[in-house]
Formats: C-alpha cells, sequence, structure tokens
C-alpha cells in the first residue's frame, strides 16, 4: 500500500470503512445526521454518539437506533446537559426528522431531545455532506510524533503517525520496495504500515499532552509517553512514541 499526504488512498479490501456503518445495520436505508461539535464526526450514519451544540453543552451518547433511513428515526440513550457550569446526566430520547436531500444525500434536518421535564428542538445543517472531507492534523509538543486525521463519504475514517528516530521499526510491507517504511502507522477499520514518500511529522497543531481529537469513528489522544489513536467502531487501534509501539 503506497500512502501520501494528500490522502489519495488505496487500500485494499479489508481496510475498508463506511463512517458510522455498524454490522447490525448494514441493510438499513442510507441517511446521515451532522454533528454540531467540533470534534464530531462531520455526518455520519446511526451514530453512537451526537452532539446537538456547537459548545457541547448538550450531547448523547450510547445511542440505539430504530427506524433509520425511515421520515423519522429515534433512539434512546444517555445525555449530558450542561447548561449551567455544571453537567447534568440524563436518560433519555432522540427523535430525528425532516429527511430532506443534502447535495443529493438524504439527510436528518431536524432533532427533538427529551429528557424527564424537558424537550428541546435542535437543528442540523448539511454543509458538511457530502464528498467534503475533513482533515485534521497535529503533533507532539517535542516534535517527536506527527499525524494526520482524515474522513470522507467515500474512504470513511483514516488516521496515519510518523515517529522521528523511533528506536523499533514497524513491520514492513515486502511489495513497498521505492518508498520509506517502517516509522509509520495506519488505522482505518485495522492497522498496518504505511508505505509513504513524504512525512506528517510537524504538520498541523500541537496537541499537548491530556488532549485528545476525534475524526469520524477515530480517536486519537495524546500523553506524555506517546499517541494513541483507536477505530471507536472496530476497537482496533495503536500507541507508538520514539521508544516503542503496539498494535491491537
Amino acid at each position: 500500500m503506497r500512502w501520501g499526504l494528500g490522502w489519495a488512498i488505496v487500500c485494499a479490501a479489508a481496510c475498508a470503512v463506511v463512517l458510522g456503518a455498524l454490522p447490525a445495520a448494514a441493510a438499513s436505508p442510507v441517511a446521515y445526521v451532522c454533528g454540531r461539535g467540533l470534534d464530531n464526526p462531520p455526518c455520519e450514519q446511526r451514530p453512537n454518539d451526537l452532539t446537538f451544540s456547537d459548545n457541547n453543552d448538550l450531547s448523547a451518547t450510547g445511542l440505539d437506533w430504530s427506524g433509520w433511513g425511515r421520515p423519522v428515526a429515534s433512539a434512546r440513550g444517555h445525555l449530558t446537559v450542561n447548561w449551567t457550569g455544571t453537567p447534568r446526566h440524563h436518560d433519555g430520547t432522540v427523535r430525528l426528522s425532516d429527511l430532506r436531500s443534502c447535495h443529493g444525500e438524504p439527510v436528518y434536518r431536524t432533532g427533538r431531545v427529551t429528557w424527564p421535564g424537558h424537550s428541546v428542538v435542535v437543528t442540523f445543517d448539511c454543509r458538511r455532506l457530502p464528498g467534503q472531507a475533513r482533515y485534521f492534523q497535529f503533533h507532539s509538543s517535542d516534535k517527536a510524533l506527527g499525524c494526520g486525521m482524515s474522513w470522507d463519504p467515500k474512504d470513511g475514517s483514516w488516521v496515519r503517525c510518523d515517529v522521528d528516530n523511533a528506536a523499533y521499526t514497524t513491520p514492513k510491507d515486502p511489495t513497498c520496495t521505492s518508498l520509506d517504511q517502517g516509522d509509520s502507522l495506519i488505522l482505518g477499520t485495522d492497522v498496518a504500515s504505511a508505505c509513504h514518500g513524504d512525512t506528517v511529522l510537524r504538520a498541523g497543531r500541537v496537541l499537548p499532552a491530556g488532549h485528545g481529537h476525534r475524526v469520524g469513528d477515530i480517536r486519537c489522544s495524546m500523553a506524555a509517553n506517546g499517541v494513541t489513536c483507536r477505530n471507536l467502531l472496530s476497537g482496533h487501534g495503536f500507541r507508538m512514541s520514539r521508544d516503542s509501539y503496539e498494535i491491537w
């Protein structure tokens, strides 16, 4: 496989991923909803988590959908409400409606979030769907690690991380003969070594230790001992630093 910073990705079939497509929902009609928070995926199908405001003061996790792709979809889940500076947690429901075409794709445009004593109507835009890829690049404060994250409707979620002056070599692909490898890992649904002719070291902004970022189904977290990236749907991921790496 050959992977470039421009994300012209050629991937084996086993690496393919469609954002938000859970195995149990493979037969459901296609429909999207677009999250609002900066760390949320741009637009998803059947999202497990959903943020309803730009400042993250209303969000839901553990959503279990019924009727997805129909004019009305609903789910029960756990709500976090932070309107006063003190987060409150409730069991509640999310009801999506107003299913309309957005750039040729069906997108839910209205939602109603309900928990005991409250019912809030939210609206979603569709400016980020489809075909408008999302990218995020970051590096560690010491510039030893650099990563590029990507999401688009066709190829789904990806992250690639490079390490500078590593004390190890990541597994090599014998078909990669003219480009670099051994210093880079890439995660889609699974983990592989990257065969590359560029670098994502020192790209983007510093992601301080203790901070994380999510693009699509993948979340990366920076710590003092390296970066950890995980696909939240498949469970696969990696941790890497200058001294060591781990794949699962």
